[in-house]
């Protein structure tokens, strides 16, 4: 009779410690793409990331880097996974509050564990879960969660004085919750006085009450006094808050905020669609149906709550779809805004699992139902995110950005773009200490005064342009970049990584050099053809790290960062094909174009020119072949139509010649300039 006292806790340890172990397996060894970098790097150094700076996720994450077992990277993926359970274990809680609210009490075990498990291994929250940036919208779960809880004890308590004890804490931890994710918190404040607003509340509102409780937010957020104390000392120093109008744009996320209000009816429809489809898939549309079973469950039994349930993501809906705006290829970063949504489907997958439980009256049946269906859901969760969310393997990051740090020498100013680059590159040089002596300039912020200090926070002997104006636009980034390179060429090599600098940056007669994964910056007069070190099949081994990335094809990849690095690569090979193109040295243009090829066979711009490197050694029959590749992957690509007819007029096949440059016309009816030679083409007699 003593053990079964146990047996519920037994259960639950049984379940946290499998989604642990599920969760531990799939987190990647090495530092992952994205955000990921700066995060980690934030964390261990005390740094200040984006705005608006997450001072409450990196001191935690200073904890967690303490921890003596793997990489950097790997401890604060733990603090990721520590927090995903922590969210697990709060839906228990919450969950049982609110079947206590609503009257029922019995039977809640499996459904609780449900709740938990549902959240834990659906996609996002999985995906979230073994990232080191996934695990700041995982503490703003936490924080929800939390702050839920304690505005329904607020709520369901009648005695005053325990009233405005829970409320006073409730002012404490949401003062603190926006010292990580502030505008989730914010879009959750109507749900929060939904909750607490009950009878008795106006009696609460006394002077002396009042002050107490902005006493206590102002405790909770006054963690923000991070952003300045850190500013003057920390290598990751963004937005510089360490006067009062810089802290103000750091935390109002000024340099988002502009372009982020929706301007035209295409983008909320399309964040529309995308947080439906999100939602969809976390669970699949069995897991939608259930949900709806019970929030319908949840509103015969409780309005309020049901209300409740049904607020949270018709909130973020609201927000999500109305206030971004958001191109369509950068529409997962919803994923990210939209987290809080999950709770609130957890619970009410949970809850419509009670209901079942609640609708067969034997209750040996009702069990054995519910575990049934409770189990086809985790098994098609865990079979269709394992294989996609599976990064135990994944170095891409690591090795992409190690090669482009190989691809420098010592002393070398290195403009990079993308956070697949930057961020990882910061971890690579402040975190692990790989390749300190190489300045890392983030080209498309360089009109922030902070970067440009970075600067020569890391050499001081650089030397960094005056710009009198406080606020520049982004058109200054080519000049500053421009200026940047006439002061430094003289003592140090200067690089881009695999990204096209910004207009004007070149200005004054300097041409880029292929080299590895790399471009340097050379007086024209002054560039040379050596391919010792750059991507190609003979130097693979020799200077570059390509785990993972032999063997792969398109579509193999789990990971759609992957897919990316690998885009990068190839871009970098049809670079240095189009340098010694540009050079007349045919032969090793091909190489490089066939090399970017294999790597990104879906790409018509490479296979185009692989058959324009063929036409320039003769190969004409080749060189019809490719454009003909070209042209299945984009019916539309002017430039293999012109250089088809062009292998047709050189072969004697006028006729097809002609029908080529006419489909030019076609496509651009602006080309006055084909007007001639279709005008010559039609004189010729049909062969």
């Amino acid at each position: 009779m003593s053990l079964r006292r146990y047996l519920p806790a037994a259960v639950l340890a049984a379940v946290f410690l499998a989604v642990f172990y599920l969760l531990l397996t799939t987190a990647p060894p090495a530092v992952f793409s994205g955000d990921s970098g700066e995060t980690i790097t934030a964390s261990v150094t005390l740094g200040i990331q984006h705005p608006p700076g997450y001072p409450v996720f990196s001191l935690l994450g200073k904890i967690f880097s303490f921890i003596p077992v793997a990489d950097y990277s790997f401890r604060i993926y733990l603090l990721s996974i520590t927090l995903s359970l922590l969210c697990g274990l709060l839906l228990i809680i919450l969950f049982n509050t609110l079947m206590r609210a609503i009257k029922l009490s019995a039977h809640t075990l499996l459904p609780a564990a449900a709740c938990a498990v549902f959240f834990m291994t659906g996609f996002s929250i999985w995906d979230q879960s073994i990232t080191a940036k996934g695990g700041i919208y995982l503490l703003n779960i936490a924080f929800t969660l939390t702050l839920l809880i304690t505005a329904f004890n607020c709520s369901f308590t009648a005695v005053p004085g325990q009233k405005i004890k829970t409320l006073r804490l409730f002012f404490l931890i949401y003062g603190l919750s926006l010292g990580n994710h502030h505008m989730s918190q914010i879009i959750m404040l109507p749900v929060y006085f939904y909750i607490i607003l009950s009878p008795g509340f106006k009696e609460l509102l006394r002077p002396t009450n009042i002050i107490s409780l902005m006493l206590l937010f102002t405790a909770g957020f006054s963690i923000y006094l991070y952003l300045p104390i850190r500013a003057h000392s920390a290598v990751l120093n963004w937005g510089d808050p360490s006067n009062l109008e810089n802290f103000m744009q750091v935390f109002s996320r000024y340099q988002y905020v502009r372009a982020e209000i929706a301007k035209s009816i295409n983008a909320p429809l399309m964040q529309a669609g995308k947080f439906f489809s999100s939602l969809a898939r976390e669970h699949s549309f069995a897991g939608l149906a259930l949900a709806l079973t019970g929030i319908i469950f949840t509103f015969i039994k409780n309005k309020k709550i049901g209300i409740i349930l049904a607020l949270i993501p018709f909130t973020f809906l609201a927000v999500t779809s109305f206030y971004l705006n958001l191109p369509k290829e950068r529409l997962y970063i919803m994923e990210t805004y939209i987290t809080p949504v999950y709770l609130s489907l957890a619970l009410c997958m949970a809850i419509g699992l009670y209901s079942l439980m609640a609708f067969i009256k034997n209750k040996k049946t009702s069990y054995i139902a519910a575990v049934i269906l409770f189990a086809a859901l985790f098994a098609r969760d865990t079979i269709t995110a394992y294989p996609l969310l599976n990064r135990s393997g994944y170095f891409f990051s690591r090795d992409f950005n190690l090669n482009l740090l190989s691809s420098v020498e010592k002393n070398s100013m290195l403009f990079v773009t993308g956070d697949g680059v930057v961020f990882p590159l910061w971890y690579l040089k402040y975190v692990k200490k790989v390749r300190t002596d190489v300045v890392i300039i983030g080209s498309a912020v360089l009109p922030m005064q902070w970067v440009r200090d970075s600067i020569t926070k890391q050499d001081p002997a650089a030397k960094v342009p005056v710009i009198k104006e406080k606020k520049i636009g982004t058109e200054s980034t080519g000049y500053i970049i421009n200026a940047l390179i006439k002061m430094n060429l003289s003592s140090r090599n200067i690089y881009f990584s695999y990204n096209k600098p910004e207009e004007n940056a070149l200005n004054g007669g300097f041409e880029l050099m292929p080299k590895g994964m790399a471009w340097r910056v050379m007086p024209s007069d002054y560039a040379f053809i050596s391919d010792m070190y750059t991507v190609s099949l003979r130097n693979m081994w020799k200077y570059y790290n390509y785990r993972n990335m032999l063997g792969t094809y398109t579509g193999g990849f789990t990971q759609p960062n992957e897919s990316l690095y690998l885009k990068d690569f190839a871009t970098s090979a049809n670079s240095a094909g189009v340098f010694f193109e540009d050079k007349g040295f045919n032969d090793l243009s091909l190489q490089y174009f066939s090399l970017a090829y294999q790597l990104q066979p879906e790409n018509c711009e490479f296979i185009y020119n692989m058959g324009n490197a063929r036409f320039n050694i003769g190969d004409f029959k080749t060189a019809e072949e490719n454009y003909l590749i070209s042209l299945q992957l984009d019916p539309n690509y002017v430039s293999s139509w012109h250089n088809l007819g062009v292998v047709y007029y050189k072969t004697g096949r006028y006729s097809e010649a002609l029908q080529a440059f006419r489909k030019i016309k076609e496509i651009d009816p602006s080309r006055t300039d084909l007007n001639s030679i279709i005008a010559v083409l039609e004189k010729i007699p049909a062969e």
